[in-house]
């Protein structure tokens, strides 16, 4: 299958092969979509489940809130009805995760070299439980230029006092080597492709590029969100899941949660529909992961915690500007991919702008070209499994020939 030709059709089928959960995440000011492997628990989920629950103890307290002197207490009920429901699912969560996640082995305090040969979009993906954003985009960025593949230049500075300043300096020039981009990722070839392809597919500055980014004028049926999406199924379709995951099997009982929820919104039964819906969300959206961890993970991303700690300790990193820091072979680019916490990061993102996460797939123009390209479209879902399965076998290669 031609990805390049049927985006839309590889974003939505890649979910579907991993069977994977995605739902959009609100981070620094910005709604960015996420994968979600593990299903862990963090704020924006959180945050997301207290506002269905809100929503269920109104409905509990319908018919609880007229009778005399129980219905004032309706919502201080309600309240500790949700309180249950919730410390129940907290418990379930915890014995389901000891019981299939590994402990980790590592006995490491800090780790001073990569722990493994992860990309950088790959290590943020590991660390933020399937997220791909522009931290992606500019280890990425960073990464293509440490091993070559493309070059800085800025009257006559050093391309690693070129490379602290990217994401700042206007006049900085990107451009193509002669190295051949056979041996990248999809992701690699294509974020060159994407990146170039605001001027003339060989050099861009950066003024231009961040312009380009925020501006996207050269295709009326793509934005730069319809790019990231893109962008973002390669990065998965790469990434060694099954290396560092398991598969988990779905809870025999998902079919009885998702009932419970239904029950939710049937007002005479008051306070047992809440408990039950509440009970049934917070299992659905904290119970059910599609992958877990395994050892050989849980170690990696303890090593990768590590290498943060080390950054984060010993590099200052924090009080230095993306300007400003100067750090020595792969730390910068790999700092980025592990969000130290920095005035760099902010950086980044007003380089990238928000324009990245927003909006739709707007793609309504047909890029079919023959009939056969139409019959590629139609292929069942066990047929595109196929065609997927290679093109995957060939991007996991990179990983085993390194």
């Amino acid at each position: 299958m031609d990805f390049y030709k049927h985006k839309r059709i590889f974003i939505d089928r890649i979910y579907n092969y991993f069977q994977l959960a995605t739902a959009t995440t609100y981070i620094n000011n910005t709604t960015k979509q996420r994968v979600y492997l593990t299903g862990k628990l963090d704020k924006t989920r959180f945050l997301m489940y207290l506002l269905f629950c809100i929503f269920f103890i109104l409905i509990g307290s319908t018919y609880i809130i007229n009778i005399p002197y129980i219905g004032k207490y309706s919502l201080i009920i309600g309240v500790l009805v949700f309180l249950i429901s919730f410390i129940l699912v907290l418990v379930k969560v915890r014995k389901l995760h000891k019981k299939i996640i590994p402990k980790s082995t590592n006995i490491k305090i800090y780790e001073r070299e990569l722990p493994s040969n992860l990309k950088p979009a790959h290590v943020r993906f590991l660390m933020t439980d399937g997220l791909v954003d522009e931290l992606s985009l500019a280890s990425t960025l960073l990464d293509l230029v440490d091993n070559d593949y493309l070059r800085l230049d800025y009257q006559g500075e050093s391309k690693d006092k070129l490379k602290n300043s990217i994401f700042k300096n206007k006049g900085i020039i990107l451009s193509r080597t002669n190295k051949s981009l056979d041996n990248l990722f999809e992701y690699e070839k294509y974020l060159i492709n994407w990146f170039l392809g605001y001027n003339d597919g060989i050099s861009i500055t950066s003024e231009k590029l961040h312009s380009s980014l925020i501006f996207d004028k050269t295709n009326d049926s793509e934005f730069p969100s319809d790019k990231m999406n893109f962008f973002s199924a390669l990065v998965l379709m790469s990434f060694p899941i099954e290396e560092y995951y398991n598969k988990v099997k779905r809870d025999k009982d998902l079919m009885k949660y998702v009932i419970f929820v239904f029950l939710g919104f049937v007002p005479y039964l008051t306070y047992i529909g809440e408990f039950l819906a509440i009970y049934g969300l917070g299992m659905l959206m904290f119970a059910n992961p599609s992958y877990t961890l395994n050892s050989k993970g849980v170690n990696l991303l303890d090593s990768y915690k590590n290498l943060k700690k080390y950054l984060e300790d010993f590099s200052k990193i924090e009080n230095k500007t993306a300007q400003m820091v100067e750090l020595w072979n792969y730390y910068l680019t790999y700092s980025i991919a592990l969000e130290i916490d920095s005035i760099a990061s902010e950086e980044l993102r007003n380089f990238f702008g928000t324009g990245i996460f927003q909006g739709t797939y707007t793609n309504k123009k047909s890029h079919l070209s023959s009939k056969k390209e139409g019959e590629e479209l139609q292929l069942s879902l066990k047929e595109w499994k196929i065609i997927f399965e290679k093109e995957r076998i060939k991007e996991l290669q990179n990983y085993e020939d390194k």
